[in-house]
């Protein structure tokens, strides 16, 4: 049977909590020489090989790179949208179909959202106002 006194580290409390504050601390500065804080930037051949890789026999029309790199879009001629985001330094992917993405401009801005807990609500930063509302038409389909 092993006693109380047998289990402490050093015996000094604060002593033993410098050393576990000072391990996690070594922890976190090895995360962030390594990466951890890297994140993928979202560019049309980023996008296109990933989604060739998710979803090969998705055909896309035309694609929306988003100007920050955080995302990318793509339409199909079959009613459905290819979205890419970065998510830490990889890129998902979601198809989805149009109707089932909301979308909203605000100058060049559009925004997406997925009724999916899966795909975070996004905005894109398109080069123009007009390619922003070009976009907003293929989701909220004709008038």
């Amino acid at each position: 049977m092993v006693d109380a006194e047998t289990k402490k580290m050093t015996g000094n409390l604060l002593f033993d909590l410098a050393i576990s504050l000072g391990a996690v601390a070594l922890l976190v500065v090895l995360s962030v020489l390594l990466g951890g804080l890297r994140n993928a930037e979202v560019t049309l051949d980023s996008a296109v090989a990933r989604a060739r890789l998710d979803e090969p026999d998705f055909e896309a029309e035309e694609w929306l790179i988003d100007r920050e790199g955080r995302a990318a879009v793509a339409v199909s001629g079959k009613g459905e949208a290819l979205l890419a985001f970065a998510v830490g330094d990889r890129i998902a992917t979601r198809r989805v179909l149009l109707q089932s993405v909301a979308a909203a401009a605000d100058g060049k801005s559009l925004r997406l959202a997925v009724k999916d807990s899966t795909v975070p609500v996004f905005s894109l930063a398109a080069k123009d106002t007009a390619t922003a509302m070009k976009w907003l038409g293929h989701f909220s389909g004709p008038d």
